[in-house]
C-alpha cells in the first residue's frame, strides 16, 4: 500500500463509506471521486493509499490497482472489501499479500446470483461484514445481496414482513 507520497493532493473528493478501526486506531475511507481507498490515523495523517488514483479496473499490487468510484468498504484484521461501484464488482484487498483482487461481479449490469465471478450487480454502494458473509447494498436494484466469502457464492436476501406487521 502506498504512503502519503502517492497522493496527488491532500483533499478527499466525494468520500463514501467510512470505517473506524478502533483496535488499530485508523480510519478507512472510500475516496470515491479519486478512485482510491485512503487509510489515516485518528489525527488524519495518511498512512496508506490503495489504488493509483486513476479511474479504471486493474487487479494488482495495492499501489498499482485501479478502481472506478469505490463507495462502500468493510474490513477485518487482514482484509479490506471494496464496493467498486463504477466497475460493478466487489474487490478484496489482502493487506498481508499487498494485493487487490476482484472476488465478485462480472462487470456487467444485472441482478444475477450464483458463483461470484459470474454474478452481476447494478450498483454496489455499501458493505457490511458479518463473519464469513459480506452484505452488499445494490443501490439501483433495490436489493441487499449476500456474498458467502467461504463458497464465493452470491445470493439475494429475501426480506420478509414480520409476524406482527412491524
Amino acid at each position: 500500500m502506498g504512503t502519503k507520497d502517492s497522493l496527488h493532493d491532500d483533499v478527499l473528493s466525494g468520500p463514501g463509506q467510512l470505517i473506524v478501526d478502533s483496535e488499530r486506531r485508523r480510519l478507512l475511507i472510500a475516496d470515491t471521486r479519486h478512485h482510491r481507498i485512503v487509510i489515516t490515523d485518528f489525527d488524519g495523517r495518511v498512512t496508506h493509499v490503495i489504488g493509483t488514483g486513476k479511474e479504471g479496473w486493474a487487479d494488482s499490487v495495492c499501489e498499482e490497482s485501479r478502481f472506478r468510484h469505490p463507495r462502500g468498504i468493510a474490513a477485518d484484521a487482514d482484509l479490506v472489501y471494496v464496493a467498486d461501484t463504477g466497475n460493478r464488482v466487489i474487490r478484496r484487498v489482502d493487506r498481508r499479500a499487498h494485493q487487490v483482487t476482484t472476488i465478485a461481479g462480472s462487470r456487467k449490469a444485472g441482478r444475477h446470483d450464483g458463483p461470484a465471478g459470474n454474478a452481476t450487480f447494478e450498483e454496489p454502494v455499501s458493505l457490511a461484514l458479518a463473519s464469513a458473509l459480506l452484505y452488499i447494498a445494490d443501490g439501483r436494484s433495490d436489493r441487499i445481496r449476500v456474498l458467502d466469502l467461504t463458497s464465493l457464492t452470491l445470493s439475494t436476501l429475501s426480506l420478509k414482513p414480520s409476524a406482527n406487521g412491524a
